[in-house]
C-alpha cells in the first residue's frame, strides 16, 4: 500500500506544467492547421484534448489526498494517458492527408516534444509511458503507408519507430535510476534510524563529577548524594557485580583473622 501511495503521489507531481505544455502545443497546432483542416474536425479534436487534459489534471490533484485510493489513481492515470496519447495520435493521423507534408512534420515534432516531457512526468510508472508513447505514435505510424504509399514513406516509418524505441528505452533507464535512488534513500533512512536508536541507548558521563573525598558518594543534579553504583546505573547502561579486589580481600581477611 505504501508503494502504491508513493507511486500515486509521484504521478500527481507537476500536474500544472504538463497541462500547460499540452494546451500550448494545441494552440500552435490549431494556428498551423486552422486554414487547411475542416473547422468541425479541428474543433472536435481540440475539445477532446482539452477534456482529457482537464481530467488528467483533476486526477493528478487528487493523487496526494489521504482519502484517495492510490491504486485507483494509478489505474486512472494509465487509462487517461493512453486516451490522451490516442487523442493526439489519431488526430494527427486523420489530419495527415489534409495538411502539407511540412505541417505534418511539425505535428510529429510536437508529438515528440510531448513524449520527451512524458518521460519526466511518468517516470515513476514503468508501464504508463510505454503505453502513452505507443498510443501517440502508433496511429501516425500505421496511417503513413496508407496515406502515402511511396518509398520515402518507409524511411519516415523507420525514423518514427526508432524514435519510439529510443524514448521507451530512455524511460526504462530513467525508471531504473529512480528505483535505485529510492532504494538508496530507504537504506540511508534506515541507517539514520539505527544510529539514532543506538545513540538513544548509549548514555555517557561527561564533565566534572563532585565526589565525596571520604565516602566516595557523588552529588547528583538535585543536590543529593548518591552511591557510586546508583549514580552510574542511572546515567549509563552499566550494571555492577560486587566482589573484592586482592588488596581489600587481604586487608579484610587479615583483620578477620586477627580477631
Amino acid at each position: 500500500m505504501t508503494e502504491d501511495r508513493t507511486l500515486a503521489a509521484m504521478l500527481g507531481n507537476d500536474r500544472w506544467l504538463p497541462a500547460t505544455f499540452h494546451i500550448f502545443l494545441l494552440a500552435i497546432v490549431v494556428l498551423l492547421t486552422g486554414a487547411v483542416l475542416p473547422r468541425p474536425f479541428l474543433m472536435s479534436w481540440a475539445a477532446v484534448l482539452l477534456v482529457i487534459i482537464l481530467i488528467r489534471t483533476i486526477v493528478a490533484s487528487r493523487a496526494r489526498h489521504p482519502a484517495t485510493e492510490p491504486r485507483s489513481i494509478v489505474r486512472l492515470t494509465r487509462i487517461i494517458v493512453i486516451a490522451l496519447g490516442l487523442a493526439w495520435g489519431v488526430g494527427a493521423a486523420l489530419a495527415a492527408p489534409r495538411v502539407p507534408a511540412a505541417t505534418f512534420a511539425i505535428l510529429l515534432m510536437a508529438l515528440a516534444g510531448l513524449l520527451a516531457g512524458g518521460i519526466n512526468t511518468l517516470v515513476a510508472d514503468r508501464w504508463a509511458f510505454p503505453a502513452y508513447a505507443l498510443s501517440m505514435l502508433g496511429p501516425p505510424l500505421v496511417a503513413l503507408p496508407l496515406l502515402q504509399p511511396e518509398p520515402a514513406t518507409s524511411l519516415q516509418m523507420l525514423l518514427i519507430a526508432l524514435f519510439l524505441f529510443f524514448m521507451v528505452n530512455q524511460h526504462r533507464r530513467a525508471h531504473a535510476l529512480l528505483l535505485d535512488r529510492q532504494l538508496a534513500d530507504q537504506n540511508q533512512r534506515a541507517l539514520v534510524q539505527e544510529l539514532q536508536t543506538a545513540i538513544a541507548d548509549v548514555r555517557t558521563l561527561e564533565g566534572i563529577l563532585p565526589i565525596c573525598a571520604s565516602c566516595k558518594r557523588i552529588k547528583n543534579e538535585a543536590g543529593a548524594w548518591d552511591a557510586v553504583e546508583s549514580f552510574v546505573r542511572e546515567h549509563t547502561a552499566a550494571e555492577f557485580s560486587h566482589g573484592l579486589c586482592p588488596d581489600c580481600a587481604a586487608r579484610d581477611w587479615d583483620v578477620v583473622g586477627h580477631r
